[in-house]
């Protein structure tokens, strides 16, 4: 193998195991910066995600039940969706925190592998494809996690619809065509 280090570095590194054991220190450096930088920017996301699936919901289910224009069984319906939707948003940040907290106890024993391979320079090919693939793997509830953001906004289109058809109905209630009735509301506002 040739090395292509200076000959200060060639003095230093001159055997296959001390390639090894550079390449293992490098490969935990790198999986210690991948983890801080995939976790950082997965609570970002997190959040963000979470409270936008809260505040849709939230914010759509106080405009339902404070709307004059919707009945009392389609209020009651997509405020209904609506706090269906609220629930599973929460939903997201349990399943989503419980697979985090599953998560880095394999990138630990994976660096933990990679810092005993840079002392000793013994690689075990089967634990360390096994100690990938675990990490890789997502778990019940990165899935449940998932699932619960997808069936929070599909609440909330659910709600919107049923607002929609409410508001459609009110209308028609009232004998009044939709232009016709946005003309009313715009009458009675206050000027």
């Amino acid at each position: 193998m040739s090395n292509p280090l200076s000959p200060v570095g060639r003095a230093i590194v001159e055997s296959e195991d001390d390639w090894v054991k550079l390449a293992a220190i490098e490969e935990k450096k790198a999986l210690d910066e991948v983890r801080a930088n995939l976790w950082s920017e997965h609570s970002h996301l997190f959040r963000w995600m979470t409270g936008s699936l809260l505040a849709i919901n939230g914010g759509s289910a106080v405009a339902v039940l404070g709307s004059e224009q919707l009945g009392g069984l389609y209020k009651v319906l997509a405020g209904g969706f609506f706090s269906a939707g609220i629930l599973s948003a929460l939903l997201v940040g349990v399943f989503g925190q419980r697979a985090s907290v599953k998560a880095l106890p394999k990138i630990q024993e994976l660096a933990g592998y990679w810092l005993s391979v840079s002392t000793d320079s013994e690689r075990a090919k089967d634990l360390e494809e096994r100690l990938i693939g675990a990490l890789n793997r997502p778990t019940w509830d990165a899935y449940a996690s998932r699932g619960a953001g997808w069936v929070s906004a599909l609440l909330f289109t659910v709600g919107v619809l049923s607002t929609g058809f409410g508001i459609s109905y009110h209308v028609a209630e009232d004998g009044q065509s939709p232009s016709k009735h946005r003309s009313a509301i715009a009458d009675e506002r206050p000027r």
